[in-house]
């Protein structure tokens, strides 16, 4: 099956005035959602005439914050060019740097709060302690293009049952509440779909985690 991907750019025209120079700092990457990538340069040309240096990491698909992890190392801080907080929260667990948010919809700058963030961390440090007292745990993956880790799974199924707990493996292609519903006797999920599903879950924490205990 071929798949096209068909790029849908936002009309409202993002407002560069906006943007607080004081709080800028001098070295900053610009990232953003595929609908403002055309509006990148034009960010970049006034960062560029207010004296920044700057570098454009490019577009953050769903989970995929990889354009903003290879220029990291080359900024002090990133420019978020879209809306909502998914993404920027994203970047900021991924790469450790201050976010900007510029929402060309909302006509809005403001600088991504720090506590914002510690509250993600907080819930995956719950969930890693659930995850340690549970008996029995589910395994996920997805059969979505990208999120399909089979291999993966059944690698962290065997070391789940190493550490002397019982391990189901759960393949699909939505994951859903109401579908876990289902399987009330599993305490914990480890997640070898898309990583940001366990920002809103209590109960799931992704395989890496669990790799990080293991080490």
């Amino acid at each position: 099956m071929k798949i096209r991907f068909i790029p849908a750019r936002i009309k409202e025209e993002v407002c560069v005035s906006l943007i607080d120079r004081e709080k800028i700092p001098e070295r900053i990457g610009v990232i953003g959602t595929v609908q403002h990538e055309h509006q990148f340069e034009k960010v970049k040309e006034y960062l560029e005439e207010i004296g920044k240096k700057v570098v454009i990491g490019g577009t953050i698909l769903g989970c995929d914050v990889s354009n903003a992890e290879r220029i990291a190392d080359k900024v002090d801080a990133f420019l978020y060019v879209g809306s909502g907080r998914f993404h920027p929260i994203g970047v900021a667990l991924k790469t450790g740097k201050k976010l900007f948010i510029l929402n060309p919809v909302s006509k809005e700058f403001y600088e991504l709060k720090e506590e914002d963030v510690e509250e993600f961390k907080k819930r995956r440090f719950v969930a890693v302690k659930r995850f340690l007292s549970s008996d029995v745990v589910g395994i996920i993956t997805s059969i979505k293009p990208g999120q399909c880790m089979i291999e993966k799974a059944e690698e962290i199924k065997e070391k789940v049952e190493e550490m002397g707990k019982k391990a189901y493996l759960f393949i699909g292609d939505e994951v859903s509440e109401t579908e876990k519903e289902n399987f009330p006797f599993v305490a914990c999920w480890i997640n070898c779909a898309c990583p940001r599903l366990v920002d809103f879950r209590k109960d799931m924490i992704n395989f890496e985690d669990l790799e990080i205990f293991n080490r």
